[in-house]
């Protein structure tokens, strides 16, 4: 699901360079994101469910799933974690 969403995202940003404006200020906009809309984020704590929502619109309940079983987790605790990450998986997204 990750690959696929990736593919979309590479797409997106290769047709947003041929087809949208490049002058910054252009009254332009595109998808606003912050993780694959998709995929499911974990939290360490359910007290960290609502604090990292980004446009969180007022919401005050978050639904808590406990995530159990085989597979890697990144967990990022600080600005340098995010920073490392970013680092280390690019996404080029400047066009879209």
């Amino acid at each position: 699901m990750l690959a696929e969403w990736t593919g979309a995202q590479r797409a997106d940003e290769e047709r947003s360079a041929r087809e949208r404006p490049h002058d910054p200020h252009a009254n332009w906009s595109g998808t606003w994101w912050s993780v694959p809309q998709t995929l499911l984020a974990t939290r360490s704590s359910p007290a960290d469910a609502l604090e990292l929502v980004e446009d969180s619109l007022g919401w005050e309940v978050a639904t808590i799933i406990p995530v159990r079983g085989v597979g890697r987790t990144l967990e990022i605790q600080t600005p340098e974690d995010w920073a490392d990450f970013c680092r280390e998986y690019p996404m080029e997204v400047t066009a879209s």
